[in-house]
């Protein structure tokens, strides 16, 4: 979310300043924690995992989308973070429950616009449900594809659209390009995630 300086709340400027250092924090701790756990137990070798995921989400939205006021104008990106938990369901694929924060597809220039808007203007309670199968390309670096829907429950808009993805996996290290379907405006986003293997 931004902001003109002249305009911009503490409030909101410490909201957008936290997501920023969460994700920061985010990628660095489960960056050390998969260093540790690496040594302990491989992928193949996983029945679950739990994965955290740092990158930007780019917002289409238009004008109209947004508001019919001035004060409020769709923002080109933002930061966001994912956590979540795998289940293997077969060797090369896996049930991914996950929460994600795709940030404000809002610019705010005045906060009483905010009122106006026709979208939620903090999208960050997004459930994703999807299955992620992996190739087997002989590379270190297989290709994924991701397919399942994500949930939404606004203030402005809600339901369940459709979810994909494709990317690159190594070990424990995966880069994604993802594609939210909602029904104002198709969001993309491009993420870093590590995986944490464990067995119960």
């Amino acid at each position: 979310m931004r902001l003109l300086p002249l305009m911009r709340p503490p409030s909101i400027h410490l909201v957008s300043t936290a997501r920023t250092l969460l994700a920061v924090a985010l990628f660095t701790g489960v960056s050390a924690a998969n260093a540790q756990m690496i040594e302990m137990m491989k992928m193949d070798d996983a029945r679950y995992y739990l994965l955290g995921s740092v990158g930007y989400a780019e917002f289409n939205y238009n004008q109209s989308d947004i508001s019919d006021v001035d004060g409020l104008s769709p923002d080109d990106s933002d930061v966001m973070v994912r956590g979540g938990l795998g289940i293997k369901i077969s060797d090369v694929s896996a049930f991914e429950i996950v929460l994600s924060d795709l940030g404000s597809p809002a610019q705010i220039d005045n906060i009483a616009a905010v009122l106006t808007s026709k979208v939620d203007t903090e999208l960050d309670e997004v459930f994703e449900f999807s299955v992620v199968t992996q190739f087997d390309t002989g590379s270190s670096f297989k290709p994924i594809g991701r397919l399942g829907f994500f949930s939404f429950d606004g203030d402005k808009n809600s339901g369940e659209d459709l979810l994909i993805g494709v990317g690159l996996q190594r070990e424990n290290i995966r880069f994604e390009i993802q594609r939210y379907d909602f029904e104002v405006a198709p969001i993309n986003t491009v993420s870093f995630s590590y995986l944490i293997p464990f067995s119960d």
